[in-house]
């Protein structure tokens, strides 16, 4: 079943075409990796997904209902979280308190509620910062729950957002280059979270740059190029294609050495 539909969807910048005219749905419980050389429209395509930036044509639908329009916290509400290729993290929050902010508050996101601090707000506050906990402990970064953001490594910041994400309880994840910058035995973390993700019923579509993490983790792959599906298969499928081998490459196989 698919659980996000994208539809002729094409955005232009300056009469370069990001998207163009770039369909495909993406099915539930699976990790799909959205792979292409640089420019091929990738983040763009997130962007347009989560409401950063409108498309020129074309519609983006999750479970049947269109998001085309929608500001982005309207469309995370609905059950979509993503990561950015730049890590956000509050750098003068710490880190429980930035993955406090990912989390649900449907009693404290009421002003009289917030006003008079009410039984059930507090009782929802202190499951949220359980939980909060509880994912901390998950990415092994427990003892750093009181430091600042800015305090972090690049890796650190990594696992953080991966934590904040998870904190959203989204359905659909979409993770821009989730092991980028970060040393071997962190990516094999994030993998091992990635596949968790999966088992847990979530949906994934992440960006990644690493063909060895995505022969790794991913159940599909899709591969674009300036802004069009070239290729969308297995990831066996994926790394025999000559079209994609000429992407990347800009020549045939059998003209590499």
């Amino acid at each position: 079943m698919a659980i996000l539909e994208i539809k002729n969807v094409s955005k232009d910048f300056d009469g370069v075409k990001a998207l163009d005219n770039l369909s495909f749905d993406l099915r539930e419980d699976q990790i799909t990796a959205l792979v292409g050389p640089n420019g091929a429209g990738k983040t763009t395509l997130f962007n347009v997904i989560t409401g950063f930036q409108e498309t020129d044509s074309g519609t983006v639908v999750y479970k049947s209902a269109p998001l085309t329009h929608l500001a982005p916290h309207k469309i995370s509400r609905m059950g979509i979280a993503r990561t950015f290729q730049n890590i956000r993290l509050f750098s003068h929050l710490t880190v429980l308190e930035n993955l406090m902010l990912a989390r649900k508050y449907e009693t404290g996101e009421r002003l009289s509620s917030a006003l008079l601090r009410s039984r059930k707000m507090l009782n929802e506050e202190k499951i949220n910062q359980q939980r909060t906990i509880e994912l901390l402990e998950e990415v092994g970064l427990s003892h750093k729950k009181d430091a600042l953001g800015n305090e972090l490594s690049h890796g650190q910041r990594r696992l953080i957002e991966f934590a904040r994400v998870k904190a959203m309880d989204a359905q659909l994840l979409l993770l821009d280059e989730p092991t980028a910058g970060v040393f071997p035995e962190m990516i094999a973390a994030i993998k091992k979270m990635i596949l968790n993700l999966k088992e847990m019923g979530k949906t994934v579509l992440f960006i990644e740059h690493d063909m060895k993490v995505v022969m790794d983790i991913a159940d599909r792959v899709i591969v674009l190029n300036h802004g069009k599906v070239i290729a969308d298969g297995s990831p066996m499928e994926i790394q025999n294609n000559e079209e994609v081998i000429t992407a990347y490459l800009g020549r045939r196989r059998n003209n590499v050495s």
